[in-house]
C-alpha cells in the first residue's frame, strides 16, 4: 500500500523543522488500481489549489511500472485546516479526455479567486499517437460543499487547440546520455479567467521546443446545469517557443497576470550546454503567439556538469516551477527548478528563486 502524506502548519510561521505538533498531518491511501486487487502507486504527482480545496493528480502504476489510470484527489480546505475531520474524494476512471483513450497525464490547476470550478487539463503527449492538437479539459464544480460529505461534480470535454504537438525527444546535454524528461504539462495555472499551460514538444523532427497555450475555459449556465458543467474553451493563443536545433527546451511552467502578461520558466540544454534554467515572458500588448521579444531571456542558473544515467536518467520527476501567488505582493512567484550546478555528477541541484509579475 502506498500513501500521500500531507502536513498543514497550524500557523503561518511554524518554527518546528519537521512535521510534529505544529502541523496537522493527514495520510491518504493511493492504491487506486481499478480492481483494487493489485497494488499500485501514485507517481508523477502534481498539486493544484483554489479557495475551496487542495487537489492532487497522479499516474497510477503497477509494481512493474505499467501505467494503469490517472487519479485525481480533492481535499477540502476548511475541515483540513482546522485539524478536525476532513473529507477527500478520488476519481480514477481514466479521465477519458485524451484522443483514443485515457490521457497519459493530468494536471490540476493552481487558481486565484473564489470561482466554483477547479480545472484539470491533459494533452496526448507521451502516448505515441503522433501529431495532435488535443487538450483534455475537466472541471470539478460544487466545491462550496466540500465542507460536507458532498463530492464534487466532474465533467470533461476535448478542446482542439488548433496547433499540433508531438512526443518530445530525450533532451541532449554536453555529454551523453540524453535525458528522459517528463511528458505533458506539469504545473497548470489559472488567473483572471484564463488557463496557462506549457509542455515540451518535438520540433522540425530534430529537437525539442516548448508548446504553450492560453485558453479561456467555459462553464454552462446555472439554468442549464447546477452545479455547472464544463462547456469547452476559447483558445486565446497557442504557439511554439524555440531556440533552434542546437538546443532542447523542456519542463516548462507558464504563468499569467490579471493584465494578461505571461512568464515562462523552463530547462534548456544541448550538445554544448548542460541542463540550465531560464525564464522569459511577454506583455499583453505584444503580438499574439510571441515570447521573449528583443532577447528578453534571463538565465537563472547555468549547468556545469553532465547528468549521468546512474540515478535513472530521469529529469523533471522531482521538481518543477511551483507557483505561489499573493495579490498583496503584486504577484510574487516562487520556483524550485532543477539544473546541474556545483555538485558533481550524477546529482542535480535545485535552485530556489522568486520574481514578480506586474
Amino acid at each position: 500500500m502506498t500513501y500521500l502524506d500531507i502536513a498543514i502548519s497550524v500557523s503561518n510561521s511554524p518554527t518546528q523543522p519537521i512535521p510534529g505538533g505544529q502541523y496537522y498531518i493527514y495520510q491518504l491511501g493511493t492504491n487506486f488500481e481499478p480492481s483494487g486487487s493489485v497494488p499500485s502507486h501514485c507517481g508523477s504527482m502534481t498539486m493544484g489549489a483554489d479557495y475551496w480545496g487542495l487537489y492532487f493528480s497522479c499516474r497510477n502504476y503497477f509494481s512493474d511500472g505499467a501505467f494503469t489510470v490517472n487519479t485525481t484527489l480533492a481535499l477540502g480546505k476548511t475541515p483540513a485546516y482546522s485539524g478536525g475531520g476532513y473529507f477527500y474524494w478520488s476519481l480514477n476512471d481514466g479521465l477519458q479526455i485524451g484522443v483514443g483513450g485515457p490521457a497519459y497525464a493530468v494536471s490540476a490547476a493552481i487558481e486565484e479567486g473564489v470561482q466554483d470550478a477547479e480545472f484539470f487539463i491533459s494533452t496526448d503527449a507521451g502516448r505515441g499517437l503522433g501529431a495532435s492538437s488535443n487538450m483534455g479539459l475537466c472541471a470539478w464544480t460544487n466545491l462550496n460543499n466540500m465542507t460536507s460529505t458532498t463530492a464534487p461534480t466532474t465533467t470533461c470535454q476535448n478542446v482542439d487547440l488548433g496547433l499540433t504537438y508531438g512526443d518530445p525527444f530525450d533532451a541532449r546535454q554536453a555529454a551523453p546520455p540524453n535525458l528522459f524528461t517528463e511528458y505533458g504539462p506539469k504545473q497548470v495555472y489559472y488567473k483572471a479567467g484564463r488557463l496557462y499551460f506549457a509542455q515540451s514538444t518535438i520540433l522540425n523532427g530534430n529537437h525539442d521546443g516548448i508548446y504553450w497555450a492560453e485558453v479561456q475555459p467555459q462553464l454552462t449556465t446555472k439554468a442549464a446545469h447546477s452545479p455547472q458543467w464544463v462547456n469547452g474553451a476559447i483558445v486565446r493563443q497557442a504557439a511554439y517557443y524555440d531556440f533552434g536545433s542546437s538546443y532542447d527546451l523542456y519542463d516548462p511552467t507558464l504563468m499569467g497576470t490579471d493584465e494578461g502578461d505571461i512568464t515562462l520558466v523552463y530547462n534548456i540544454s544541448g550538445p554544448t550546454l548542460n541542463p540550465s534554467i531560464e525564464m522569459t515572458g511577454r506583455k499583453a500588448t505584444d503580438a499574439d503567439g510571441t515570447l521573449g521579444q528583443g532577447g528578453a531571456t534571463v538565465r537563472i542558473a547555468t549547468g556545469t556538469h553532465t547528468q549521468t544515467a546512474s540515478i535513472g536518467n530521469i529529469w523533471g520527476y522531482y521538481s518543477s516551477c511551483a507557483i505561489a501567488l499573493n495579490s498583496v505582493t503584486r504577484g510574487t512567484i516562487w520556483c524550485a527548478a532543477q539544473y546541474t550546478g556545483s555538485v558533481a555528477a550524477p546529482y542535480w541541484n535545485t535552485r530556489l528563486f522568486s520574481f514578480r509579475t506586474e
